[in-house]
């Protein structure tokens, strides 16, 4: 017997607020019992946040974009790339880059060299003072 319970409410992250909605369905046919939990969130509580998804056709380079955060969504399209930073970056600055291909991305091919395989995800952050992503 499975049941779904919705649960609707504000989330506090500081100086923002976001609406999230969990869904959990409990199934009680095995005699451990089973536990799923689906989380969707509002992410219009972040209004400096920076999207960015594309197949990639040559080597790219990018520059600081706005905001404190980017999420990178790439498909290398059909060979290994390089995603390269170029030009300044606050301090701090969050990157969560999805490789959704078949191929290798290399991130900050001259600095970090981060590798980026099919279905991983980098989340890197750039440190102004040492000038480097970590």
């Amino acid at each position: 017997m499975a049941r779904n319970v919705s649960d609707s409410y504000e989330e506090s992250t500081g100086s923002a607020e976001r609406n999230v909605t969990d869904t959990y369905e409990d199934s009680t046919s095995t005699a451990q019992g089973e536990k799923r939990m689906t989380r969707n969130i509002d992410t219009d509580f972040l209004p400096d946040l920076h999207n960015y998804s594309a197949t990639m056709t040559a080597e790219e380079t990018f520059t600081y974009p706005g905001g404190s955060r980017g999420i990178y969504t790439l498909d290398p399209g059909g060979e290994d790339r390089t995603f390269t930073p170029s030009g300044t970056f606050p301090d701090g600055f969050y990157l969560n880059i999805k490789n959704i291909g078949q191929e290798l991305i290399t991130f900050d091919p001259s600095g970090s060299a981060q590798v980026i395989g099919p279905g991983q995800v980098l989340i890197t952050w750039y440190d102004k003072t040492n000038e480097v992503w970590v």
